[in-house]
């Protein structure tokens, strides 16, 4: 059993709980891998021998259902469905390597561009977001300000195919600006990196008082939170000038 976390979980500069899924993946922290077998008991890629009753079972059906209904094009099963292009071993496999307290930048595939610092290194990221490992808080701090900000989403804006919302699909062009890599001697660097972490500060206490909420109710209280606000015009006038926008 493990945290999940997809885009929706994800709102401006904080995260939404988790899902819980279950993956097939071994126990031992320091050998984590996908376990695909061509054992005889191997269903969907998976040995189920070391499972139990249920487990078996309840794999075996899940298998049968991606079978049934997956693209008649696509030839793999649900184990390699699971780690196509290595997608979930490759992110395994940085958790098995990476120290305690290891930080990721987790933003959102679609809509406005949208990140927040996940601490938990033994949670997955669904693939409908994207993470990027952290040396140290204040480089994390930094990459949140500049995703968050509307600097970053105007100046992408070029980039962009148009559809009948208007721009879309930021997240295929958020690094095609010219996005320094953090350097803690650069001092505007570090004026980004505090803004981020005063704005992370700021939604966390907009959030703290408040039954849980939806990521679509959550994300326009903070949008519209940082707009108003001391932390989020600082974040834009950092992350504009270090952008050489606006």
């Amino acid at each position: 059993m493990a945290d999940v976390y997809l885009g929706e979980c994800v709102v401006p500069y904080a995260t939404l709980d988790p899902l819980k899924t279950v993956l097939p993946i071994s126990d031992d922290a320091f050998a984590r891998r996908i376990p695909v077998s061509g054992a005889p008991t191997a269903v969907g890629g998976i040995d189920t021998s070391p499972l139990g009753q249920r487990m078996r079972q309840r794999w075996r059906r899940v298998s049968e259902l991606w079978e049934e209904h997956k693209q008649s094009a696509n030839r793999l099963n649900l184990s390699g469905q699971l780690d196509y292009r290595r997608k979930l071993s490759l992110q395994i496999g940085w958790q098995a390597r990476a120290e305690d307290g290891a930080l990721r930048v987790i933003y959102t595939r679609s809509g406005r561009p949208t990140a927040a610092i996940l601490r938990d290194r033994e949670s997955i990221v669904d693939t409908t977001a994207y993470w990027l490992p952290c040396r140290n808080d204040r480089e994390a701090s930094y990459l949140i300000a500049v995703v968050n900000s509307d600097a970053l989403r105007d100046a992408a804006e070029p980039f962009m195919s148009r559809g009948l919302w208007g721009p879309r699909d930021l997240h295929k062009h958020l690094w095609n600006l010219q996005v320094p890599l953090f350097d803690p001697s650069v001092a505007l660097h570090i004026q980004v990196a505090d803004a981020g972490k005063a704005a992370a500060a700021g939604a966390a206490a907009q959030l703290a008082d408040r039954d849980p909420m939806a990521s679509a109710p959550a994300r326009r209280l903070l949008r519209q939170w940082l707009a108003d606000s001391d932390e989020g015009r600082e974040v834009e006038r950092v992350v504009s000038e270090l952008l050489g926008v606006g």
